[in-house]
């Protein structure tokens, strides 16, 4: 780290064990470097949150990975008018694949955090912030932890906003090695209708009164990545101007760390 901002970075990418990802934004910020953060930015809400208010008060610019908002969720959701309630279904490959990437230490939640409702659930607490302009003001999980892991790998996540929507995320790493990557299923009904999206990106939009729509999208959310990264670049000269912020990653974390007290 010493190295690297000795070269005078205008830009750094915040990745790596959750624990020490306050740290190493704490030296950034102290030498005034504009950073993005990759989620889950921290093993607890709490030092995330001290991340964004020593960000804020020194003036420094920080972004946050939330790539989804990226992708065809937002138009999608929007389709449906104003949101009653939603489901995000999101699992993703077996933990052993952290391991063979040498990431091992993601399976231990006392510097990880905990495991995959933990690191990907954020994705879709704050797809849903995002889509309705509320705040999530109740979560409620059940989770399952295999005797041989640590962390969770699998979790269903229970949630209410302020305005009344209601959505469920399930999040897993219990996908087996596939030719297909993982199993997605989208559902969202609102005042203007039902939309549907499933793994191979099959969307269905059924209306009262019309006939069904069927369209296709991408629900590689790998693919996001590069779109999210063109968005920084063309942000940086404005301080990251309309992309994703520490608060928003504080307030997507929060529900999930909160859901784990009341089970």
């Amino acid at each position: 780290m010493v190295d690297c901002l000795a070269a005078g970075p205008d830009l750094a990418h915040v990745l790596g064990v959750h624990a020490q990802m306050p740290g190493i934004c704490r030296q950034l910020i102290a030498a005034g470097i504009p950073f993005v953060l990759e989620k889950p930015g921290a093993a607890a809400v709490a030092d995330l949150a001290a991340v964004r208010d020593e960000a804020a008060a020194a003036g420094v610019p920080a972004t946050v990975a939330l790539v989804q908002r990226y992708g065809p969720l937002p138009a999608l959701l929007s389709k449906g008018g104003d949101l009653r309630h939603a489901r995000f279904s999101f699992v993703a490959g077996p933990p052993s694949r952290y391991v063979d990437a040498g990431c091992g230490w993601v399976l231990d939640r006392s510097v990880s955090g905990d495991g995959c409702l933990y690191l990907l659930g954020v994705q879709f607490t704050d797809m849903l912030r995002h889509v309705t302009g509320d705040e999530i003001t109740s979560a409620r999980s059940v989770r399952q932890r295999p005797e041989e892991l640590d962390t969770e790998d699998y979790g269903v996540l229970a949630l209410q906003t302020g305005g009344g929507t209601t959505a469920t995320v399930e999040i897993g790493w219990t996908f087996p090695v596939a030719p297909v990557k993982r199993y997605v299923k989208y559902t969202a009904v609102g005042s203007g209708g039902h939309i549907a999206v499933d793994t191979r990106g099959g969307v269905e939009i059924n209306a009262p009164g019309e006939d069904t729509v069927q369209e296709s999208v991408d629900v590689d959310s790998d693919a996001l990545c590069p779109i999210f990264v063109k968005d920084v670049a063309g942000t940086y000269d404005s301080g990251f101007a309309g992309m994703p912020t520490l608060t928003d990653l504080v307030e997507a974390m929060r529900p999930i760390e909160e859901s784990y007290a009341t089970t």
